[in-house]
């Protein structure tokens, strides 16, 4: 489905779309796998691209969890961060450089989703959620 058409969609299918959702029978599609070059000769990235129905579905999880978890995240992380981007990170690198420190660390999180132990994942979720369904959903989409 082209993102164009996604609102049509959704408006027409809203009922049949929140029902599964609702009753904790959603089953997300499966990935779409696309394979980036990297700057390696020879070496991709595989990335798994969403349905877009269910990105909207993930979406609204985050936008309900991103302002419970922010907080328990490090000020030093940029990556994939609300009202953060790759200029801030620089100027605070540049910030630490004038301040004297010489060594930077750099983390790459783009292998950590293939490594996340889901359940223990759902359970350092399940602290602060309550909806069981919720948490479902969120395994479905893991998986």
């Amino acid at each position: 489905m082209e993102a164009d058409g996604l609102f049509r969609y959704l408006r027409k299918n809203q009922v049949e779309q929140l029902k599964p959702i609702r009753e904790g029978s959603c089953k997300p599609n499966p990935l779409s796998r696309v394979e980036i070059p990297k700057d390696e000769p020879g070496k991709v990235r595989r990335l798994g691209i969403s349905a877009l129905a269910d990105r909207v579905i993930q979406q609204a999880i985050a936008q309900v969890l991103t302002p419970i978890y922010e907080y328990a995240f490090s000020e030093s992380g940029y990556g994939f961060r609300p009202d953060r981007d790759c200029h801030m990170a620089l100027k605070r690198l540049k910030s630490y450089a004038d301040e004297g420190y010489i060594c930077v660390v750099d983390m790459d999180p783009a292998k950590y989703s293939d490594a996340v132990n889901h359940s223990k994942l759902l359970q350092v979720l399940s602290v602060m959620i309550k909806d069981r369904k919720l948490l479902f959903l969120i395994n479905k989409c893991l998986n």
